[in-house]
């Protein structure tokens, strides 16, 4: 009888301990940050947050919710969006050091790239511009399944990379890195919230969805800020060493 008054309680007051599996880094750049504010507001909730780049089983692993940035999701699950962001082409400012900024796709051709080994064409960028869409060959020196790793050898002028704008938006900001070819993108990303379909949904699982619903567009609108920056700025560097060796 207690078991059962509990679980009426949650299902109806935001209470207990909420489950939650998010991606890394969005997990620390996006969802942290809000935290605290939705903890004040929900003194009753505890919250068990999981990092992780795995495409967990809600029901199975236990979880009452998932942030995902990826259309993947559990069929009998529901899907509520809370945003969307860009995979974008990127590089440190010191790999073109020596040389002008890419202006075109083609200028991508055969330069050092750091690989995504969920992506099958590794060797190989698709880009999506205005009106076409470009293939364009290059050069893998370093394959990982890590998008930590990839992310830092890219900071670290390694090579090249394909990282969610959501997640370089600071890099973007500060000039760490540099959005090249800023007109294209690789391809656009759901950030989605998904729970299992359960009869009822409990309290805190809608209180913490409404709550990301409401707040997180204003942090992303923010990348979006970033982004179209580093861009304007990509292109001006671009545009100069251009001139110069003119």
């Amino acid at each position: 009888q207690e078991a059962e008054k509990a679980a009426r309680a949650e299902a109806t007051e935001p209470r207990g301990v909420l489950r939650v599996s998010a991606p890394a880094p969005f997990a620390s750049i996006y969802i942290a940050p809000l935290l605290p504010a939705f903890m004040q507001q929900h003194l009753e909730i505890r919250i068990d947050l999981h990092v992780t780049a795995e495409v967990v089983d809600l029901v199975a692993d236990g979880f009452d919710l998932a942030i995902r940035l990826c259309p993947k999701n559990d069929p009998s699950a529901i899907v509520r969006r809370l945003g969307s962001s860009s995979i974008i082409a990127v590089a440190a400012p010191g790999l073109f050091a020596d040389a002008p900024l890419p202006a075109r796709p083609e200028d991508l051709a055969g330069l050092p790239v750091i690989a995504n080994a969920a992506y099958p064409d590794r060797g190989i960028w698709h880009l999506k511009g205005a009106d076409r869409t470009s293939e364009v060959e290059v050069n893998p020196v370093v394959i990982t399944n890590c998008s930590e790793v990839l992310h830092r050898l890219v900071l670290d002028g390694v090579g090249m990379g394909q990282i969610c704008a959501c997640n370089v938006a600071e890099d973007l900001r500060t000039g760490r890195l540099l959005h090249l070819l800023p007109d294209w993108r690789v391809v656009d990303v759901p950030i989605l919230a998904v729970y299992p379909d359960n009869r009822q949904i409990a309290a805190k699982v809608r209180s913490f969805v409404d709550f990301l619903a409401r707040r997180l567009p204003g942090a992303l609108a923010s990348e979006t800020v970033a982004t179209v920056h580093a861009g304007k700025t990509s292109g001006r560097k671009s545009r100069t060493k251009e001139a110069a060796q003119a």
